[in-house]
């Protein structure tokens, strides 16, 4: 509620510092009228603050999904065109320096094969110095595009918030074949209440970022139509100019909120992965499942999981074997 009625309150109060002069005088004293004897400016915004609050509130799946691109998709593919080349470029440069790697990987192995005397020390170490550093160099990049891409293509999103969060989602598919999605419902109930605390923390943060940044946005376009209005219908108390210059400020602040919320999801997304790595066996105890004994037998088990979870045994039936509890009421 606080990551949604703090933006809301600074929103109402911006707005009726910013345009309360443009507002019709009966429109004001039929608000304050309604509000007798509580017609105080400050309930005003309270109320107001409040019921935009819950909304928010309320609302607060549909201002993830359209942060993430999900929200009319057919309008935003020249944005999901960016995202591709930035993360072909990327793909591109790990690449070039895997392939740099493994050229020099051969050579040195095949200068050895060839039975050549030893390379001289001092060249045989740059060699190495420049294997180790482009290594890191291609892992590093590795690293950045999981954590900012999706694994295919197909699955990129039209923002860059929508791709951290997508890439998270498919962490668990990648490393388990488990469905983050279908699972996370059940995967809550088997993560212990100090580590779910950290997750609503990072959760609420960037709630409270991502919603300051749509009432930013809200703002700037709400300055530039009272600059147009004035613009139109002059007015010597009031400046278009002004207003134009509000927007364009305000627009600078939700792109601040907006880039600000990048870093949170990645720290929100990073702990939905690491739930999965932590928690996961405490599922398969929760629905009485077989702990897997190797790593091939668990991605079978969460394949097997999730496909019963999501689409049940449409194409034929899923059997699982139940350990026994047999026996440990005499122990």
């Amino acid at each position: 509620m606080v990551a949604a009625f703090v933006p809301s309150l600074a929103f109402v109060t911006a707005c009726m510092i910013a345009f309360r002069a443009l507002l019709p005088v009966d429109f004001l004293d039929s608000v304050e009228t309604a509000l007798s004897p509580l017609d105080e400016n400050g309930l005003i915004i309270l109320l107001v603050a409040t019921m935009m609050g819950f909304t928010l509130t309320s609302l607060n799946t549909y201002v993830y999904k359209l942060f993430e691109g999900y929200v009319l998709p057919q309008y935003l593919k020249p944005l999901r065109r960016v995202e591709v080349r930035r993360a072909r470029q990327i793909r591109s440069q790990r690449d070039i320096l895997h392939k740099k790697i493994n050229r020099l990987e051969r050579w040195q192995m095949g200068w050895s094969l060839a039975g050549m005397p030893d390379l001289p020390e001092e060249k045989l170490n740059r060699i190495e110095t420049r294997i180790t550093r482009l290594t890191n160099q291609r892992d590093a990049l590795a690293a950045e595009y999981e954590l900012r891409y999706p694994p295919t293509e197909a699955l990129i999103m039209p923002t860059r918030l929508g791709n951290i969060l997508k890439a998270a989602e498919a962490y668990p598919q990648s490393r388990y074949h488990a469905d983050s999605v279908a699972l996370f419902p059940r995967m809550a109930a088997a993560i212990d209440r100090e580590y779910m605390g950290h997750i609503d923390t990072a959760n609420d943060q960037c709630s409270f970022l991502l919603n300051s940044c749509l009432l930013s946005g809200i703002f700037a376009g709400l300055s530039f139509v009272a600059s147009f209005y004035i613009w139109l219908f002059p007015s010597p108390d009031h400046s278009s100019l002004a207003y134009l210059a509000i927007g364009f400020a305000t627009l600078a602040i939700a792109w601040f909120f907006y880039n600000a919320s990048l870093m949170n999801v990645s720290k929100y997304g990073n702990l939905i992965r690491s739930s999965y790595d932590l928690f996961r066996f405490n599922l398969l105890e929760k629905l009485h499942l077989p702990l897997p004994t190797n790593s091939e037998e668990e991605k079978m088990l969460w394949g097997d999981v999730t496909n019963f979870v999501t689409i049940g045994e449409l194409y034929g039936e899923i059997p699982f074997d139940y350990p026994t509890h047999a026996g440990k009421g005499d122990e």
